[in-house]
This record gives C-alpha cells, sequence and structure tokens, in this order.
C-alpha cells in the first residue's frame, strides 16, 4: 500500500473517546464534549484546552493504561474534518519539553504520584496535561507508541456532539471490568458476541436503581439511530433490548425451575467457579452456565464436575454455547 493510501486511510478511520461511564451521561445530557485540560505550545502551558481522540480501538483496554470500566464514544473523522479542519491535528497528546518535565519532576506537590510510579502502585490512568504521569516519570513523553495513533482537536469544546457520534462502545461497565476478557479483540462469531454482550450489559445494570439509567441511555441512542459497540461489533439498540428480554426471561424462568450445583473448570490447572444450573446434566448444565456467564471463560470451559459426582473433561475448551460440549472419551 503507498503511504498516500495510508494516509488517506488514516484520516477517514473513525475516531474514538474513552471516558467514564459518569463522563459518558454528562456528555450526552449537555450534547457536548469538553477539553480535558489545557494545551501546550511553543514550551508553556495555555489557556483554552484540546479534545483527544485515538484512531485506535483498544487504546483504552490495556491494563494499567486503561480507564477502569470505561465506555467510549466512535465518532465520525469526515465530519470533524469538514467543521474543524486544520484544527483536528494528528499526533501525540502532549508538547511537553524536557525543561517542562524537569519542573514538573522537581516540584514537591508531584512527589507522591512519582512514588506510587516508581513503586508499581499506580493503578488505572491518570494524566498530566495530556500525558501519561508514567511517560512523564520515566522520560518517554511522545515515545510511547500508544500516541501515534492520537488525534486532537483544538477547541475548548464540542457542541452538538450527537451530530458526530457513530457508536457508544461498551468495555466492561464502571469500576469492574473484568481484565481476563480482550474487550479490543473483534468477535468472530456475531451472536454468541451479542450473547456476551448483553449478558454483560444485565451485569452491569443489575439494580431497580441503574434500570432508568440504562432505559435512557437505550432511548437516547435509538432517537439518534446510535449502536452499541462490543468487541469491534456493532448492535443495534433494538436488537440488545430483544436479546435482552430474552435472556431475563429465560433466567427467571429458570431461577423457579430446581437448581443443580457444579464445578465449571476454566483453565487446564484445574481452576474453575462453583455455580448451579437448572438441570441434572452435566452436559446441558455446561452450555447453560456458558451462555449465562460467558465472561468467567475467556479462554473457553475444560471440563464440568457435578456435586458428589465425577467430572467430565471435554474434548477440547468449550467455547460455542450454541452447540452441546463433546466429553473426552
Amino acid at each position: 500500500m503507498k503511504i498516500q493510501d495510508l494516509l488517506l486511510e488514516a484520516r477517514e478511520a473513525p475516531l474514538y473517546h474513552f471516558t467514564t461511564e459518569a463522563n459518558v451521561f454528562q456528555i450526552l445530557a449537555n450534547d457536548t464534549l469538553r477539553a480535558g485540560g489545557p494545551s501546550a505550545a511553543h514550551g508553556e502551558m495555555q489557556q483554552g484546552g484540546r479534545i483527544y481522540f485515538t484512531r485506535d480501538y483498544g487504546r483504552q483496554f490495556v491494563p494499567g493504561m486503561a480507564i477502569e470500566g470505561s465506555w467510549g464514544f466512535r465518532v465520525n473523522q469526515e465530519k470533524l474534518r469538514e467543521k474543524f479542519g486544520k484544527k483536528l491535528h494528528a499526533g501525540g497528546q502532549t508538547r511537553w519539553t524536557e525543561p517542562m518535565r524537569q519542573a514538573w519532576l522537581a516540584d514537591p506537590a508531584n512527589a507522591d504520584i512519582i512514588a506510587k510510579v516508581k513503586s508499581g502502585e499506580l493503578r488505572g490512568s491518570l494524566t498530566m496535561n495530556g500525558a501519561d504521569v508514567r511517560d512523564i516519570v520515566s522520560g518517554n513523553i511522545g515515545k510511547a507508541a500508544r500516541w501515534e495513533s492520537e488525534e486532537w482537536l483544538d477547541v475548548d469544546a464540542l457542541p452538538d456532539f450527537h451530530k458526530y457520534i457513530t457508536g457508544i462502545v461498551f468495555s466492561g461497565g464502571s469500576g469492574k471490568k473484568d481484565y481476563s476478557v480482550n474487550y479490543g479483540s473483534r468477535a468472530v462469531d456475531v451472536d454468541e458476541n451479542l450473547d456476551e454482550f448483553v449478558a454483560q450489559l444485565i451485569s452491569h445494570f443489575n439494580s431497580p436503581k441503574m434500570w432508568p439509567r440504562r432505559d435512557a441511555l437505550m432511548k437516547w441512542m435509538m432517537e439518534n439511530s446510535v449502536p452499541f459497540v462490543y468487541k469491534r461489533r456493532d448492535y443495534g439498540v433494538r436488537a440488545v433490548k430483544n436479546r435482552m428480554f430474552e435472556i431475563i426471561k429465560q433466567r427467571k424462568a429458570d431461577k423457579s425451575a430446581e437448581q443443580f450445583d457444579y464445578l465449571a473448570t476454566k483453565n487446564t490447572a484445574g481452576g474453575g467457579i462453583m455455580t448451579s444450573a437448572p438441570t441434572n446434566d452435566p452436559i446441558r448444565a455446561a452450555q447453560w452456565i456458558l451462555k449465562n456467564k460467558p465472561e468467567k471463560f475467556p479462554n473457553g470451559m475444560f471440563a464440568i464436575t457435578p456435586s458428589g459426582g465425577a467430572e467430565i473433561q471435554f474434548r477440547e475448551p468449550y467455547k460455542n454455547s450454541r452447540e452441546l460440549p463433546q466429553a473426552a472419551e
């Protein structure tokens, strides 16, 4: 591919802006995406701000660099360029100079943060004026590979934000992200991925107190024809709601039925989870467990053991809940 084609592809690719769940609802309520901090020019911090995006869908899904339980917006880059032109820039999130970095390191107010970075105690993502504090401490500002996919908009605020949104990205919920699930990968089985996504939504919005927030989000998305994005796949709100109602209905029916206890093995070392299923057939129980708790088995289910019974090992890791597992001979 020619360099011109690569540049064109980069300019046409969708952009992503990841944030917390609370910020998602605030942004949608105000219909405005605001700059997160001051900009930098000529080696000095300036008034005003920047709004940061990335072309890398997996950008916020790396443990240690991610916002735990992040959500995100997929944004139409072409519309941004039509509206703002040269105000949309490619490149890293920072113009920090070495003197600026050294001054920050020498400031006693930053001593605790620096100590946590050096000891490895700092969890999640923390930025200072557009740069990750780990890069400030290590001196890798602008050098890390993750900045290569960054874009930034040189404005204080982006009003009428709904005009640019093409998807709401879900990556594990607020503060409950399961890092055993690779949220950045592209799902192969679309239907199985939908079941997994819906199960995660049900688990996240798991109380009457949370349901109005869930319903308000879905209502906004339907009104604006914006789909959910999960593992790089789009799912319309209507399809998500229909599958959600089906799963909840089935769970209620299963809950009223007699339950049987099982140990479902999720790795070759024999580790697993104790759970129950509404059937005394271990093979069908494995199918029910995988279908309803897919996030617990990122590498598949290796065996199942009924309470008081013998372990049944599977011929290969069981990953497709639309089929029954095959017991090893």
